[in-house]
């Protein structure tokens, strides 16, 4: 076992999916046990979480040291978020947009905007009221389990942005996901980068980490495994996400989360987050390679012909 994390930091509460362990053979790290499908849905009863509309990371004012260093990795952050508009291409062709796992709707919006027809899928209840207020066509389901109402459609896109990590079986999600694309359609999945240095050094307390709900922690080798396993072919990388786990609230939620674990007595495989520590990530960070240096990982794919 890696580590562990033996209550939901977001609800307090205990919870057995919280052991991280990384397979001997193909390095993926994984929650055991996972939970079974009658249990996930209780993880997302939040009062607070993002799918929701609503924040769970309170304010924090930073001190003069913290916006130094916040400054200083923001001067060195070179990630690339997704262009909604780079999916677009050749212009006048792709006109669908599925997204799996939309939550409440925000990327969708992005397509809609340029004209786009927006389909979503969600478990959560809540997480479809507000992306059906924002005018898009939503269904319930999993990336596992598709709505019947979809059955045999094709989108020009398909959208899996940090959903993979909550599949209990991420084969069938992204086969699935696949299979909804037409013949020139594009695929786009993102997940957070478990081969980060940050992830690496944080792991038990990242922000990123979210046991009960985040189930797989992927790194760049894992995903292009899975990729070819379900004949998805990859043909553009986006790194992101680097200022944000310097910003004084993430760094104090996680240090919360430390606290935490001391509390509960659990051993301990991550220290806290400090200045100096942020230093050495931040300094570290520079001379490595993108899939390194950033909290999130996406790739671009088509189907293989």
């Amino acid at each position: 076992m890696k580590f562990e994390v033996p209550f939901d930091v977001k609800s307090g509460r205990k919870t057995a999916f919280g052991k991280v362990y990384q397979c001997n053979f193909c390095g993926l790290k994984m929650v055991n046990p996972l939970p079974d499908a009658a249990e996930i849905p209780a993880h997302y009863e939040l009062p607070k979480y993002y799918t929701h509309g609503t924040g769970h990371i309170p304010e924090r004012q930073p001190t003069l040291a913290e916006r130094v260093v916040t400054h200083l990795a923001w001067r060195s952050d070179f990630g690339t978020e997704l262009d909604p508009a780079d999916l677009l291409e050749p212009k006048g062709v792709r006109r669908s947009v599925l997204d799996i796992g939309c939550g409440a709707g925000n990327l969708l919006s992005s397509f809609s905007e340029m004209n786009m027809e927006t389909t979503g899928v969600d478990p959560d209840k809540e997480a479809r009221f507000q992306a059906e207020k924002r005018g898009h066509r939503v269904y319930s389901g999993t990336a596992e389990a598709m709505p019947e109402e979809l059955a045999n459609q094709k989108f020009d896109v398909v959208l899996m942005t940090h959903v993979l990590e909550h599949c209990q079986n991420p084969t069938l999600a992204l086969e699935n996901a696949k299979n909804f694309l037409s013949q020139d359609g594009v695929l786009y999945c993102e997940v957070p980068n478990a081969g980060s240095l940050y992830f690496e050094t944080y792991g038990q307390i990242s922000e990123m980490l979210d046991v009960p709900r985040h189930l797989f922690f992927f790194e760049k080798d894992d995903l292009e495994l899975l990729a070819d396993k379900v004949g998805l072919k990859i043909t553009e990388w986006k790194y992101h996400g680097l200022t944000r786990h310097f910003n004084a609230p993430w760094k104090h939620w996680e240090n919360s989360i430390f606290d935490g674990l001391v509390e509960a007595g659990a051993e301990l495989k991550s220290s806290r987050r400090s200045i100096f520590g942020d230093l050495m990530l931040l300094s570290s960070g520079i001379f490595m390679p993108r899939k390194r240096r950033y909290d999130s990982i996406g790739f671009v794919a088509r189907g293989n012909p």
